[in-house]
């Protein structure tokens, strides 16, 4: 191990408040330098009790760095914590004092993160998520109203110079939002409005007047209720670092200099002003003299440019500001800006301007975002120039996406070229195919992309003025192809939310080798892009998910079923690949046959040991459907059967689950339909509850509980002829035992005698209806209150065996509390004790690792799918199994692991 270069501090983006109950804790190791990190969190002032360990995942890498992650929900808000580093034998654990083998067995000297506190959590508005940005250069877009071009206009469409005007206006911009609508964005950034000299406006001579040659201020308010009307959000350029040399104060300050009642208004070293050499003696933008810089730290200052922010919003309902030259302004200045801002639209988007590293900016009291200039650097270098390899360009993304907390790079400004940049269709020698693969990555990455006006129809330029060229609106003059591509990638990721804010893991990224996959998912679906940036045809060869996929731009489907596949890509070219729904064509169509109708819509709502959840749309009958599907087994079929029962009988006995439709045992794949509720999880629902109301809420998952176990066990028609305890017991130690032997896991040889030995003490009671796997996940609250018990691995048992198997699953998941809560109420509501509990303790906690053993020893229990989340949350709580096991009965038991 490496530990010189491991690193964590508290806050910024290595430990901060995702959301109001969310904190995600990251630390940085050498890459490939650790074989497993663990996150040991706990409440202070709860330790021992709330100890929880969270497996953290490597979501990034650069190049000499791994990333690792975990994110929890302390229950009380508060979270101190410490590292678990792991490489081979060695085991390390890292606090706030340092490394040591020794594992921390109090808080003192812990990581700590102290409260969640509401007004702290950094939210970005969520609207930018879903953004996709245009840039407009107003005065290069659209002439709609002659009468305000200036004496000198240049006409339309003639070669761009440092000076010339053109005559866009805000006329021009409403005559041709309906060109914007049709692209499909639903953001605009204008380059700066105000009055100025300048055709680019970032010399500002009044800060409260539309430039004249734009139209005035009614005019924009007007653009911006005609954006707005089409569901397109509105953002303005302020120019706060510098003014225009024309700007009133500054006038002032010429004419009177140090008698001047704006000279504070300004950084001026000595009067009268004057350059010398090339230096202003007064500070500028650069050495620009007609750009004076504003001295924001002046109260005066202050109070005028906090004035304009509140104004455009209020008064012309604007959406946001970017802010030009933004990391040379006082970050007490940001704070109060975003203070104003907020306040007149707690939904406006505040974009800094800065390409250097911006986290001091991004901590939740200045801005929402910054220009993701290296981002665009990265894409550059690799798509557009061919500076960098796979491996450069993978390492470069993923150290941008380690700087920053999650929600920045989800509210992230991602751009390609912009007025201050050649075009990317010129970056790109003039190659389309080239400018694609850049597009591709741009719209398929975590940050709200940014089309710079007249790239969507192929127009270029290279660095400035040239890149400023006017907008082409003659159709036979624009590349309609390059305008329905662009069409296709914006369509495709306002469909997905897995390519806006889903995880992202790069799957194939070689040295010298110009080849590139990355993977885009979250609970809906799942994505893989492969990418060929050069000149020659190429190939990629990685492992793939089974199942059937989709290309996602030509529709092409294709059935993967290899551990490894080739794809071969001609220059410059790319796949975009989805895992489809239609996987499961053939059970899909004997659903469509079976109901004579049209099956749409298919959503995966989870996937389990067992086989996948879907959830279907009936076109005809309008109404919604799960299908839960089983392997094809014989352990899958007897699952199958088992719950098709335990809903039929239940059912019938009134009991709230699922109504069950149709079940289909054989081809062309196991798999049972029922009811989809309508609502969420009894945890979910009951996590947004507020405290107070929580008893009552819990009143009802502990009711229904019992209320199965008091059930008679002849509806299940199991025809048991033993009626107790003992009969259970038998039965239970006998399976356990079967698999003992079956799997060769003697690790639980001397824990199964302690079962044998002690079950004599067991009291005998009479045998119920157990659901086996009775927890707040799964018990569904639909739109009108009602529970719904789902998941039902069901038998005839001991009640306490259930009560027992439950209050071990939470205790292990972190949640004592709440399975204390659990026991205490069902005691209340059978009217005694649960007696012999630690027995039936063990026993569950056995049954549950002994399972876990199984899993690990064949793999059958764990789909492709889900392989990761296994290994990542399911394996930590066998540490918590195992000692449990330890403590209540003094022996080890021993797991091979994966």
């Amino acid at each position: 191990m490496q530990l010189n270069v491991v690193y964590h501090r508290p806050k910024q983006n290595w430990s901060y408040a995702y959301d109001h109950e969310t904190v995600h804790i990251r630390l940085r190791t050498k890459r490939d330098d650790m074989e497993r990190v663990t996150l040991a969190a706990a409440d202070k002032y709860s330790f021992d009790e709330t100890l929880n360990t969270i497996p953290m995942v490597k979501f990034t890498s650069d190049e000499f760095f791994d990333y690792w992650e975990a994110s929890a929900k302390p229950p009380f808000r508060r979270l101190q914590y410490y590292f678990i580093l792991q490489s081979g034998s060695i085991t390390v654990y890292m606090t706030e004092k340092g490394f040591t083998e020794v594992k921390p067995e109090e808080p003192a000297g812990l990581f700590e993160f102290p409260f969640i506190h509401a007004i702290d959590v950094f939210s970005p508005p969520p609207w930018v998520k879903d953004a996709i940005f245009y840039q407009i250069f107003p005065d290069r877009f659209a002439n709609g109203d002659p009468s305000l071009n200036p004496e000198n206009v240049t006409p339309w469409g003639e070669e761009p110079t440092s000076t010339n005007v053109f005559g866009g206006d805000l006329q021009g911009i409403i005559d041709h939002l309906e060109h914007l609508v049709r692209l499909g964005v639903n953001a605009i950034y204008f380059t700066p409005l105000f009055e100025a000299n300048s055709s680019h406006k970032y010399d500002t001579r009044n800060y409260m007047r539309v430039d004249p040659h734009f139209g005035n201020n009614n005019k924009l308010k007007e653009l911006v209720a005609q954006c707005h009307a089409r569901g397109i959000r509105v953002l303005l350029d302020a120019v706060f670092n510098q003014c225009g040399d024309s700007f009133e104060p500054f006038l002032d300050v010429k004419k009177n200099g140090a008698e001047s009642r704006f000279a504070n208004w300004f950084h001026i070293r000595e009067f009268p002003l004057e350059v010398k050499g090339r230096i202003p003696n007064y500070d500028t933008l650069a050495f620009i003299p007609t750009m004076p810089k504003l001295n924001t730290e002046y109260s005066e200052v202050k109070e005028y440019l906090l004035g304009v922010a509140r104004y455009w919003i209020d008064e012309i309902g604007i959406d946001g500001w970017r802010l030009d030259v933004a990391n040379e302004v006082d970050h007490a200045f940001w704070r109060d800006f975003r203070k104003v801002v907020k306040k007149a639209n707690p939904e406006a988007y505040i974009l800094g301007d800065m390409g250097n590293d911006a986290i001091m900016w991004l901590q939740g009291d200045q801005f929402d975002a910054t220009m993701n200039y290296p981002v665009t650097g990265a894409i550059v270098d690799f798509f557009a120039r061919s500076l960098t390899d796979g491996k450069q360009f993978a390492d470069a993304i993923g150290k941008q996406l380690g700087n920053y907390q999650r929600q920045v790079q989800e509210a992230a400004f991602n751009l390609l070229d912009s007025h201050d940049t050649a075009r990317l269709l010129t970056i790109c020698g003039g190659d389309k195919n080239r400018m694609r693969l850049a597009a591709v990555f741009q719209f398929t990455f975590t940050g709200a992309p940014c089309i710079y006006y007249g790239d969507e129809v192929g127009l270029d330029g290279g660095n400035e003025p040239e890149c400023r060229k006017c907008m082409v609106w003659d159709e036979n003059k624009q590349d309609l192809f390059l305008f329905a591509f662009y069409q296709g990638l914006i369509t495709l990721r306002k469909q997905y939310a897995s390519l806006r804010t889903g995880h992202l893991r790069f799957r194939y990224a070689q040295p010298g080798d110009c080849g590139l996959a990355y993977e885009r998912w979250d609970d809906d679906s799942r994505f893989y892009v492969l990418m060929n940036a050069q000149e020659l045809a190429g190939s990629i060869t990685l492992p793939i998910p089974q199942g059937r996929w989709s290309d996602a731009i030509t529709g092409e489907q294709m059935d993967i079923s290899e551990e490894e596949s080739t794809f071969h890509l001609p220059p410059f070219g790319y796949k975009i690949l989805k895992l489809s729904a239609r996987k499961y064509a053939p059970m899909l169509e004997d659903l469509e046959r079976h109901f004579n109708d049209s099956v749409e819509d298919v959503r995966s709502l989870q996937s389990g040991w067992a086989g996948e959840v879907l959830s279907v749309r009936l076109h005809n009958q309008q109404r919604r459907l799960v299908v839960k599907t089983y392997g094809s087994a014989e352990n899958g079929i007897n699952h199958l059967q088992r719950e098709w029962q335990a809903l039929c009988f239940l059912q019938e006995a009134a009991y709230p689950v699922p109504e069950p439709i149709m079940r289909q045992s054989g081809e062309p794949a196991p798999y049972i339909v029922m009811q989809e509720i309508n609502g969420d999880t009894f945890w979910n629902r009951y996590m947004q509850t507020s405290s107070s109301k929580r008893s009552a809420l819990l009143s009802q998952f502990v009711q229904l509980f019992h209320r199965l176990h008091t059930l008679d066990i002849e509806i299940a028609g199991e025809g048991v002829t033993e009626n107790s305890t003992a009969f259970f017991l038998e039965n239970e130690l006998d399976r356990m035992n079967r698999l003992l032997t079956e799997y060769g896991l003697t690790g639980f040889t001397s824990a199964m005698s302690w079962l044998q030995q002690e079950r004599h003490k067991v009291i005998n009671k009479a045998l119920s209806v157990i659901h086996r796997d009775y927890h707040p996940w799964n018990v569904l609250i639909d739109i009108n209150e009602q529970c719904f018990v789902i998941d039902l691995l069901w038998g005839i048992g001991d009640f306490r065996y259930d009560v027992a198997w439950t209050y071990t699953l939470m205790e292990r998941g972190g949640f004592a509390d709440f399975a204390e809560e659990v026991l205490a109420m069902y005691e209340e509501y059978n009217g005694a004790a649960v007696t012999n509990f630690e027995y039936f303790k063990v026993l569950a906690t056995l049954g549950w690792l002994l399972n876990i053993a199984v899993s690990l020893k064949t793999g059958s229990s764990v789909n492709e799918a889900r392989k990761h989340e296994f290994e990542d949350f399911v394996l930590p709580l066998v540490d918590k199994g195992l000692a449990f096991v330890q403590k209540a009965t003094g022996i080890t038991i021993y797991i091979t692991p994966l």
